[in-house]
């Protein structure tokens, strides 16, 4: 609509799992409030180890902020906000071999570092996961 762009959509490649596992995104454009939802729901029975890729130009400039990250390339900066879990942990790889995240390759056979947030814990039964980004735009 003029005011909000949605998408959702799911994939059965966990259900191959002993626990099989049901993932749902959602993602929702709030055009006015310049704000991205992405709600992650998980169906599970037993635990499971949950990860969240958020995958930055070589570009951008991350940095922690209660709760999520500031994230900014130029005069746009974008507040991410991630989502709340009891045992969750964020880390921002940058260029790791060990483990291997954190590059970008703009040509065959090229890499070079870029910020890669991820988030992680350990979850059980349904979770839904809920992270915010809201854009601005410095003048």
């Amino acid at each position: 609509s003029a005011h909000k762009d949605s998408f959702e959509g799911w994939h059965d490649g966990y259900m191959r799992l002993p626990d099989p596992v049901k993932h749902r995104r959602l993602i929702e454009l709030d055009k006015k409030a310049r704000r991205v939802l992405i709600e992650d729901t998980l169906e599970m029975e037993e635990e499971h180890e949950v990860e969240l890729f958020f995958h930055c130009s070589e570009r951008c400039d991350v940095d922690p902020a209660g709760g999520g990250f500031v994230l900014s390339q130029k005069n746009i900066i974008v507040k991410m906000e991630l989502p709340k879990a009891e045992s969750s942990a964020c880390q921002v790889y940058r260029g790791s071999v060990a483990p291997i995240a954190g590059w970008v390759s703009r040509a065959f056979d090229a890499r070079q570092p870029a910020p890669a947030i991820v988030w992680r814990a350990r979850l059980t039964g349904r979770a839904v996961l809920r992270t915010e980004m809201a854009v601005e735009a410095l003048s």
